[in-house]
């Protein structure tokens, strides 16, 4: 995180969030729906460069999405006291689908 604490997604779904040393401080959800099987699940994070005074976070996971999966990418505002992220709208989907649980991955970086 910009701060320097850590923040661990969880292939099921789920983020938690660490302290610089590694001690637990907060499990985050709210999360979409994820597809946790093979290679899927809950994939990178990447933090809005104005994340301080925005709070806004964008990941990739795996969806299901008929017919199959998919790599999607959705953003949302981490509500750190709460929990959860917030006003969760994905923004990306990379189709077409397929009936597979492999070959799901991402890296997200900001140009």
């Amino acid at each position: 995180m910009p701060d320097g604490r850590l923040f661990i997604t969880s292939k099921s779904g789920y983020a938690e969030i660490h302290d610089a040393s590694g001690k637990f401080i907060k499990k985050i959800t709210g999360f979409p729906s994820v597809v946790f099987a093979g290679q899927g699940g809950l994939l990178d994070v990447a933090f809005d460069p104005n994340f301080a005074g925005n709070k806004l976070m964008y990941w990739s996971f795996s969806e299901n999405y008929s017919p199959g999966n998919l790599t999607t990418v959705a953003k949302g505002r981490l509500n750190e006291a709460a929990g959860k992220v917030e006003n969760v709208s994905v923004i990306f989907r990379a189709t077409p689908a397929l009936n597979s649980n492999l070959h799901f991955g991402s890296r997200l970086v900001f140009d």
